[in-house]
């Protein structure tokens, strides 16, 4: 039970929580504790997307055949993602550990590719408690509140006070918020405790993995949008 423990406790006390891991870095627990929250919220989110997908069939003027067909596809996607869900947890948190590892090797850390995977899997509790967070926001709204892709995003950023017309902007501006620092944070001081380097140096390398990441997810979401 104990490291299911440090997951809740990496929230409150870090430093202590990644000596701990450094002593005995292990995934499993992390893992298992995001899956299965993310399925959870995932399972859940399944009327949401089937009234979207009727919103979609109506507005298109879909025959009520038809826009049965995509709200069980909307449905049916759904445990698709549901089943994907543990596959995307682990691409994410080993592309995350590779640029890492990558910049701590460049600047001359001995490193461990398997530390840092850890450490990230970790730090990653807080965009868990991010999603959980979102749901149970989406929830009080209700289905019926899902009209566009845009409705399933909860913003926490600083665009909920500020909004400009400019897309990026706001996007830029969403990335901004307490979950994301917070995961920041995690982030800088697990690489300073876990391989004993100056905290201004984890964050060097912690700041250069967020603006790549940053720039792939601003790329990405654009993209969506444009096509969508």
């Amino acid at each position: 039970m104990k490291p299911f423990k440090l997951i809740i406790q990496v929230l409150f006390s870090p430093k202590d929580t990644f000596e701990e891991i450094n002593l005995k870095p292990s995934f499993l627990a992390p893992f298992i504790f995001t899956c299965t929250i993310v399925m959870i919220c995932l399972f859940l989110s399944i009327p949401f997307y089937q009234h979207f997908a009727e919103v979609m069939s109506n507005q298109f003027n879909k025959s009520p055949l038809e826009q049965e067909r995509l709200i069980n596809m909307a449905r049916n996607m759904t445990y698709i993602n549901i089943l994907l869900a543990p596959i995307v947890v682990m691409i994410i948190w080993a592309a995350t550990a590779f640029v890492l590892w990558s910049s701590e090797i460049l600047l001359n850390i001995e490193a461990s590719y398997k530390k840092t995977f850890v450490l990230v899997s970790y730090a990653y509790t807080v965009n868990v408690l991010k999603q959980v967070v979102s749901s149970i926001i989406l929830f009080f709204k209700g289905a019926q509140s899902i009209s566009s892709p845009d409705d399933f995003t909860v913003h926490f950023g600083f665009n909920l006070f500020l909004d400009f017309k400019n897309p990026l902007i706001n996007y830029l501006l969403d990335e901004i918020n307490i979950f994301n620092l917070w995961y920041i944070f995690l982030l800088i001081l697990g690489i300073s405790v876990v391989f004993k380097i100056p905290k201004i140096k984890s964050s060097w390398i912690v700041l250069s993995f967020c603006i790549l990441a940053t720039l792939v997810k601003v790329t990405c979401n654009l993209y969506f949008k444009k096509g969508f």
